[in-house]
This record gives structure tokens, sequence and C-alpha cells, in this order.
């Protein structure tokens, strides 16, 4: 009886192989709805709760706490804080609200430092939206208008030339500029003056018992003609380098006709960093570290490029790729240049509550494709 019930179950289990599997509770899940794609948090039953409760643990502050907030309310108690979430209204907030949000809530002091965005993630994690809702609520970042904000998960790659003589010409001869409103490829000549280039590679990462961020160097790599590859522990140039005081930042890439490529601006405070890109942008096409008094801010020469990056790991490797980042650009990133090939073996995994969950998905729709990614994701195909 029990070596027929046996082949009972194995018979089963073969019959369902292929068989389209419903998604698990504890994923996320990534759906097709008319109106397009919903993304449901791994603790959401269902896409149509769009207002709930739930818990996270962080520490209150000694300050006291708003009252109400219409998208999100809040009571901190002791080692846990309380939220009331209504997505609907959440949906409707501008860019960035809930990185400003939270950063607002440590500057009451009623979340300890470090911890404002903690619980602004949480929030943006927890309902069901369109998948880029989340990024645009976290990161205020304006590519048509030149204006990326720097947080936690941001890299930052640097492009500079080593000069054989310093001032002498990079490029000869006719230059071609091809691409579109996010990237572009500029073609040229150098002059013999050009003896390599050096990658520089800088992380945001959060300052140490008190608010805000810091940017460091995490790799420099540096190409001269018929050399090796060389690894020095500094780059020729630090040119991201800002004092202590600088916890927020936000990059501003070249709009006007400045000699500069783009203007890295750094300030105390978020409501500082505003102050100082009203300036920036009041000023037009004199805009320069001059407009803001020199004061926490870095001009990078014409000759230098910086490009915000994320990093995700694909196949079990660290891969850095451009920001905005999708599933399909870190696939090619990783040198797949069909990345639909790879949807009957792919797997996500994306960030949840400090851990990573898995994203359920139907094979059969590109969709996952298009995630965005936010830095932190594994993905696998083999």
């Amino acid at each position: 009886m029990a070596r027929l019930l046996f082949h009972t179950v194995a018979l089963v289990l073969l019959a369902c192989t292929g068989c389209v599997r419903s998604p698990r509770l504890q994923t996320w899940r990534l759906v097709k709805q008319d109106s397009g794609h919903l993304l449901i948090p791994p603790d959401v039953q269902s896409p149509d709760v769009l207002r709930r409760s739930l818990t996270v643990d962080v520490k209150a502050g000694a300050g006291a706490c708003p009252v109400k907030e219409d998208a999100v309310g809040m009571r901190a108690k002791r080692k846990r804080v309380q939220l009331t979430i209504a997505g609907d209204l959440l949906a409707k907030q501008p860019s960035g609200w809930l990185t400003d949000w939270g950063t607002r809530l440590e500057s009451q002091h009623c979340l300890r430092a470090g911890d404002g965005m903690k619980v602004a993630t949480r929030v943006a994690e927890s309902v069901t939206v369109d998948p880029g809702m989340a990024f645009r609520l976290l990161r205020p970042d304006d590519w048509r208008t030149g204006k990326v904000d720097l947080g936690p998960q941001t890299r930052l790659r640097v492009l500079s030339p080593i000069w054989r003589v310093p001032g002498v010409g990079m490029m000869t001869g006719p230059t071609s500029v091809t691409g579109n409103d996010q990237h572009l490829t500029v073609t040229s000549q150098s002059t013999e003056n050009l003896a390599g280039y050096e990658k520089v590679f800088y992380a945001v990462v959060p300052r140490a018992g008190v608010a805000g961020y810091m940017i460091h160097v995490t790799a420099t790599e540096r190409y001269s003609t018929g050399a090796a590859v060389e690894h020095p522990p500094q780059p020729v140039v630090n040119f991201l380098k800002f004092p202590a005081e600088a916890a927020f930042f936000r990059l501003f890439y070249e709009s006007w006709q400045n000699g500069f490529s783009a203007l890295l601006v750094g300030a105390r405070t978020p409501a500082e960093l505003e102050r100082q890109s009203e300036i920036l942008e009041a000023s037009g096409e004199s805009a320069s570290c001059e407009s803001l008094k020199q004061q926490l801010c870095v001009a990078l020469p014409k000759e230098v490029a910086v490009t915000p990056m994320i990093e995700v790991t694909v196949n079990g490797k660290e891969v850095l790729v451009t920001n905005p980042a999708t599933v399909a650009s870190a696939i090619a990133a990783a040198g797949e240049q069909d990345p639909k090939s790879v949807l009957p073996r792919l797997v996500v995994d994306k960030p949840w509550n400090g851990r990573l969950t898995v994203v359920w998905f139907d094979r059969a729709d590109a969709g996952i494709l298009r995630l965005r990614l936010g830095g932190g994701e594994v993905i696998s195909w083999k």
C-alpha cells in the first residue's frame, strides 16, 4: 500500500512538471493589471489592500512626533514605531516626499539619527504600487533637468584623464555626440598628451550616529598606455572630497554653457540643500560654485565625467549598473545581450524588511525585465 501511494504521488508530481505555479505568500508578486504592472509586498495578500498598519522596530527619539499625516500616520513607543499607511494618498505625493518625511522626523528628534530612511523605506515597500512609485517617493531624481540626489545604495564612477603635461589640450579633430536625454556618447581623437585615464568609484553611506551620509572612495583603477592596470589606494585627484559637516548631496549636470561638466553640492541639512539648489537654478547660465560662495560645492572640470550607479549581484558577481537601472539593464551589464532569453530560468531577489525576498512573476510576461532596481538585488539564471 505504501509503495502504491509513493508511485501515485510521483505520478502527480511528474504530471505537474511545467505547470504554472501560484505565487506563494511571503514573496514579492509582480502581477499584470489593465493599467500596467503592480508589485505586491510579501505580507499583503491582495492588490486591493491600499491602507494598512505595520510596526517598525526602531527606537523613538527624545522629541515629539507629528500628530497627524494624511499619507502616513505614526505613533512612536519606546523601541517600536506604529505606522498607518494610506497607499492611495501616498501615490499622490511629490517626488522625494518619503525621504523628506523621514529626514524631517530625524530633525525633530522624533526618530534617532539614521532611522528616518529606514522607516521611509519600510513605508515604500509595504503597499501595493506601480513598481516605479516607490523609487519616485524615495529618490527625487530629475534626469531631464539634470538633478540627482545621492543617498543609500548610490555608487559614483568618476572618469578623469591623466596628462603628461598639465594644461595642454586633450582632444583634437572633429567631435561627434550621440545618445538621448539620459545617456550621451562623445567620440573624438585624443592628443599625445593623454597618458591614460583613471576610474574612481565612490560609495554614499550613512554617517555613524548622526543624520545624513558621507562619500568615500571604494576603488581606483588606473589605465596607462602600454602598462598593466594599477589599483592604487587613492586617486591622483579626489574630486569628491567634502568637509565633515556635509551630510546631504545633490548632483547637478551641466545645463548651461559653463566651464564644468557637473556640480556636486553638499549641505548640512535637507532644508539647506533645497536653498542651495534654488540659488543655483535662479543663477541660470552663470550658475557655479561661486553662486554659492564656494560653500560645500565641487565643480567637476569638463574633461571629468561622473556617473551615478547602483550595485547589484548577477550570477554571484557584483555588477555596477547605470542609474536608473532595471532588471534588463543589469542582465545586459553582466554580458547577456538578449535579456528575454533568460526568462525561463530567471530568479530575482529584492530587499524587503531587511532581507532578500524572491520576486514571483509570470514567465510568459517580460514585465519583470522592466522592474526598477534600487540596489542590493540579487539576479541569477545560471
